[in-house]
């Protein structure tokens, strides 16, 4: 089942930011992992401004939490705190694909 890891980041220092962007890229492709959303126009609805919205999808929350604890991703934690004020957050669960199927095979 997939898992998606999803961070709402106001940007404080564009520089140091884009240092960490850079480098999550590769280390989310290494642990099975795809952006579905990076940047781009954020329309906000509630809660306090942010500036950028991530959301990443990986092939289960092992793969979520290996790319979320290693070594590698510490160097860059910093530099996306330094660079801005993260709320990440994130969860599992069946695609829209994969709860359909269940839902039908139910009938």
């Amino acid at each position: 089942m997939p898992a998606y890891l999803i961070a709402h980041l106001p940007v404080t220092d564009p520089a140091r930011y884009q240092e960490h962007r850079a480098g999550v890229a590769p280390l989310v492709a290494r642990f099975g992992g795809e952006f579905l959303m990076r940047g781009g126009a954020v329309t906000q609805k509630e809660g306090p401004p942010f500036d950028r919205l991530a959301i990443r999808r990986f092939p289960d929350m092992a793969a979520a939490e290996a790319f979320s604890h290693a070594p590698e991703y510490a160097g860059l934690l910093a530099l996306r705190r330094v660079g801005g004020q993260p709320r990440p957050g994130g969860g599992g669960g069946p695609t829209e694909a994969q709860a359909s199927a269940r839902s039908a095979s139910a009938m």
